[in-house]
């Protein structure tokens, strides 16, 4: 069989179904995902786990939990709009949201809810992104608004996909990142 690269471009999320595509037909090992992925997976194929450790390290993987906030300047009717949608969401609603869309529930005493646990017993899948939320670290903070992980990202991209020498790769990104990082410390004054 012909060694498969990473897949990458295309229309939208192409190139991520054409991975889950690879993994599902036995052409990859795994990937790492979003938990909302669970809806495009066969679990009768394969199997959620927790990022793993490596060199005898226990599992600490990145967690990426996304904030929600009501905007200052938004009119009253939207405010009031966003604030009974976040009072649904962190009531009864992470139920509902976690088991339709797979995502994380916002509240961790959804655990105790007698229809999530059933839930759970159905589909296991499901509790590994909530243990691996609750053992993960936070994704650390990028002061310069996004400019500095999108040098990294950028040069995995040409590590990985294009095959570029990775001190190469880093140098180049290091030269951004202190740019953007240089800008940013010279406006907080």
């Amino acid at each position: 069989m012909p060694r498969q690269g990473i897949h990458f471009g295309g229309d939208g999320w192409e190139y991520w179904y054409k991975t889950i595509d690879d993994v599902m037909q036995g052409r990859a090992g795994g990937y790492i995902g979003s938990s909302g992925d669970q809806g495009d997976l066969d679990f009768n194929i394969i199997a959620a786990h927790v990022q793993p450790g490596f060199n005898d390290n226990p599992p600490k993987p990145y967690v990426d939990p996304i904030t929600a906030a009501i905007v200052k300047k938004a009119p009253d009717v939207e405010k009031q709009a966003a604030f009974k949608f976040l009072t649904y969401l962190n009531k009864v609603g992470t139920k509902n949201f976690s088991m339709s869309a797979g995502y994380v529930p916002v509240r961790s005493s959804v655990k105790e809810d007698e229809e999530y646990k059933a839930y759970l017993e159905k589909n296991p899948q499901a509790l590994v992104p909530i243990e691996q939320a609750e053992l993960g670290r936070r994704k650390w903070h990028d002061i310069t608004g996004g400019d500095v992980m999108t040098a990294l990202s950028d040069a995995c991209d040409l590590i990985e996909i294009e095959n570029v020498p990775a001190k190469e790769a880093l140098d180049d990104a290091a030269v951004i990142a202190q740019q953007a990082l240089d800008e940013y410390w010279a406006n907080q004054e």
